[in-house]
């Protein structure tokens, strides 16, 4: 399990530094370890002390106007998605997950080629959208950090309120795999310890923000993310 935590760590960096790519990383990496069906709800026990992380260390660029609007929507949203997660075999959920994780790459290059700017319907749109996503899989950080991309907010703003947002976001979605028995003693306790090992990883992104070349990040990222999505497929198919 030592491997495990040196991945956390290393995960809370890369998602830090541009607010997504650590619930991707764990994701492929806690499979093997527990099982795709635990993997969610530990990450998401997890999750909660990373994003709390994330905010602490950048609470002062939070949007807390558009974490509202985005927030409004997703969290009604969510309840679909714990609803379908649940009903999912394990198998098919998991091909779902290297789907998602495949398709987050062109999905970023899409957003960042359009430059769209949306308005406070659009990110009500897009709000519920991720709800129902992040009921389902894990790794939608980077489809938030596109939302909020498209508002034209500054890399700082965006950063802290994916932060604020996640974390909110998981304590609700905590809440809802509570009521459908997806979360035991031994799940809590483990997404705990990631997400406490997490912290300095946080800490870290913070001070690498102004030391890495931005197109670097990206590809590092992009590439985990492709390992990530070829590593799942071809454990379901195994399987």
């Amino acid at each position: 399990m030592a491997w495990v935590g040196v991945a956390a760590f290393v995960a809370a960096i890369v998602g830090g530094l541009g607010g997504f790519g650590t619930g991707v990383i764990l994701t492929a990496v806690l499979i093997p370890v527990i099982g795709v069906k635990a993997v969610l709800p530990v990450l998401t026990v997890a999750g909660v002390i990373i994003n709390a992380g994330r905010m602490y260390f950048n609470r002062d660029a939070i949007d807390w106007k558009m974490l509202r609007t985005v927030l409004l929507a997703a969290m009604p949203a969510m309840i679909a998605g714990v609803y379908v997660f649940n009903a999912l075999p394990a198998r098919t959920l998991q091909i779902v997950l290297a789907v998602f994780i495949a398709a987050v790459i062109p999905l970023r290059r899409w957003a960042a080629h359009r430059e769209l700017r949306l308005e406070r319907r659009g990110v009500l749109v897009g709000g519920g959208v991720f709800g129902f996503l992040s009921g389902v899989v894990s790794g939608t950080g980077v489809f938030l950090i596109s939302l909020l991309l498209s508002t034209g907010m500054p890399g700082t703003a965006i950063v802290a309120t994916d932060a604020a947002i996640s974390m909110l976001n998981d304590g609700f979605r905590l809440a809802l795999f509570g009521g459908y028995a997806l979360v035991d003693w031994s799940t809590f306790i483990t997404g705990v310890i990631i997400g406490t090992i997490t912290i300095p990883g946080s800490w870290c992104a913070r001070w690498l923000t102004t030391r890495m070349s931005a197109h670097l990040h990206i590809a590092v990222i992009e590439g985990l993310l492709l390992i990530a999505a070829i590593w799942l497929v071809a454990s379901a198919l195994r399987g």
